[in-house]
């Protein structure tokens, strides 16, 4: 698989190439919405991770490949960016 911007290019077994949404493997894994900011925790199969923030309209990101619960547990501390910049 080929990583493109937010997407990753997939392949089928007929070698047609189909665009899969790069979050589409993560569950939920933790919701914090206690008080603003919100936070919400996503998890792969393989450790993959990542936390969005949402305040005040706006939604912030950052991801990693190991250690997701200390992580979370860091959360409020971690440095954030847009989509577009973290994925």
């Amino acid at each position: 698989m080929a990583r493109t911007n937010s997407k990753m290019i997939m392949t089928d077994t007929l070698g047609n190439q189909q665009l899969a949404d790069v979050l589409a493997g993560y569950e939920t894994a933790n919701i914090d919405e206690a008080s603003d900011p919100a936070y919400y925790g996503f998890t792969d199969t393989v450790g993959n991770w990542f936390i969005r923030k949402i305040t005040s309209g706006a939604s912030t990101f950052v991801r990693g490949t190991t250690n997701y619960s200390t992580n979370w547990t860091n959360r409020v501390g971690l440095s954030y960016g847009t989509f577009d910049s973290v994925f």
